[in-house]
C-alpha cells in the first residue's frame, strides 16, 4: 500500500514540472511550453540528430473573481539560453497579445510568442537550447498577473540580445 502513494507522488511531481500555475487578483494563469513546427534531422549512423524546433507558449487565464475582467494584453517574454556558444549567449523574444474581457468563470487559451530552440541528441548525450518565460497580464495600466519561469529572469533579460519583432 505504501509503494502505491510513493509511485502517485512521483508521478505528481513530474507533472507538476511540465507547466506553471499561479492565481493572482482573481485570475488563475497557467503557462506551458507548445512546439509549434519541428524539423529535427537523423544525421548519423549512430542515431545523431539535430534538434531544430519552434517553440511558443500556450497560456490559459481563467477568471476565478466575482466579478468581469475587460479586455486586456499579455506581454511576454522568451530568453533563449543557446547552447552552442562559450560564453553563454541568451536571445531575447518580447511582444504583446490582446486578452479579450472575461467574464465570471470563463477563460481565454492563448498561444504567444515564437523562438528558435536547437541542439542536437547523439547515443549518449543531449544538449539543447534552453527556453524560460515572463508572462505579465494587465488590465488597462494596471498589472493584474505576472508569471515567470526563473526567478532571475529580469537580471539575465537586461543583458540578453534582443531579437525584432516578427523574426525568429
Amino acid at each position: 500500500m505504501k509503494w502505491h502513494w510513493l509511485f502517485l507522488g512521483c508521478i505528481l511531481a513530474c507533472s507538476v514540472s511540465a507547466f506553471a500555475q499561479q492565481e493572482q487578483n482573481g485570475l488563475q494563469v497557467e503557462v506551458s511550453r507548445k512546439t509549434m513546427a519541428r524539423n529535427d534531422v537523423r544525421t548519423g549512423y549512430y542515431d545523431e540528430q539535430r534538434i531544430n524546433r519552434t517553440m511558443a507558449l500556450h497560456v490559459t487565464v481563467k477568471n476565478v473573481s466575482m466579478k468581469p475582467f475587460p479586455a486586456g494584453e499579455i506581454d511576454y517574454s522568451l530568453l533563449v539560453l543557446k547552447v552552442n556558444y562559450f560564453p553563454s549567449h541568451y536571445l531575447l523574444y518580447s511582444g504583446t497579445e490582446a486578452l479579450h474581457a472575461l467574464q465570471i468563470g470563463e477563460s481565454a487559451d492563448v498561444v504567444i510568442g515564437a523562438a528558435e530552440v536547437n541542439g542536437f541528441r547523439d547515443i549518449g548525450t543531449q544538449r539543447k537550447d534552453k527556453m524560460d518565460y515572463k508572462v505579465v497580464i494587465k488590465h488597462g495600466n494596471t498589472q493584474t498577473a505576472q508569471l515567470a519561469s526563473n526567478e532571475g529572469f529580469d537580471a539575465i533579460a537586461a543583458s540578453a540580445e534582443k531579437v525584432p519583432s516578427g523574426h525568429n
